[in-house]
């Protein structure tokens, strides 16, 4: 099985495990980036569900949702009809389009799921490759704090009446990668609880390392912030944001 399988199940539902997310935060950190210079359209790398995609239509962007989950993407197809949103089956490590974008997003710690260097190299020369000079390419990750401290081998659950999950991680602090062990009971139409198992691994990396491979794909400034570029990166902080200029 494809270690991007599992998202078959946790596609329907992503979204309301996602309920207490502030997609509005993102959405203004990366208006706040652009300024003046307001793209005319913005791919979401790895759209998942396509909740971004839908804001960012709403808000009057041409967009290009991108996921290697054709089930995240059926979802999403279907939560976007109406918009100005046009959907890609690809992965984000060979990410081609057909013409050059003016910004590239990829949010909620998607890069994390890169388990090896070289896929991460490699998706920042792509992304390269897809922007039109002066572009812009925002997203955020976890940082190694984040896997050391709070992910460690930390549980966490969630009881509700529709989803309710118990999720336990195992986090190896020298290769900074952690195993998200997911146990969800999803309530079917006729009141009868399923259960499914998922596996998710993500990988943190130091944040000069990232700077480095994006200046090495042709990226000439990044930025990296934490607090939704709120302020400078810490050593404590457990996300950070980055935005790199062709």
């Amino acid at each position: 099985m494809s270690k991007w399988d599992s998202y078959r199940n946790l596609a329907r539902v992503y979204d309301r495990l996602m309920d207490d997310v502030d997609y509005g935060r993102w959405l203004d950190y990366a208006r706040r980036i652009w300024g003046d210079r307001k793209p005319e359209t913005v791919v979401d790398l790895a759209c998942g569900t396509g909740t971004m995609a839908k804001m960012l239509a709403q808000q009057g962007f041409r967009v290009i949702g991108v996921d290697i989950s054709e089930d995240m993407l059926a979802v999403a197809e279907e939560k976007s009809r109406g918009l100005d949103v046009r959907y890609l089956h690809q992965d984000m490590r060979a990410l081609t389009l057909s013409e050059p974008v003016d910004t590239v997003v990829c949010f909620f710690d998607s890069i994390n799921y890169l388990l090896e260097e070289e896929d991460v190299v490699r998706t920042f020369e792509q992304v390269f490759a897809q922007l039109e000079e002066g572009g812009t390419f925002l997203f955020d990750v976890h940082t190694p704090y984040k896997i050391r401290e709070i992910f460690a081998d930390n549980a966490f659950h969630m009881v509700d009446e529709d989803v309710s999950y118990i999720w336990q991680c195992e986090s190896d602090p020298d290769s900074l990668v952690v195993e998200h062990d997911l146990t969800l009971f999803v309530r079917e139409p006729d009141g009868v609880y399923r259960r499914f198992d998922e596996i998710h691994r993500q990988r943190a990396y130091e944040p000069e390392k990232l700077e480095c491979w994006l200046k090495q794909a042709g990226f000439r400034k990044v930025s990296v912030t934490a607090d939704f570029g709120g302020k400078v990166l810490g050593a404590d902080d457990d996300r950070a944001f980055f935005a790199a200029y062709k």
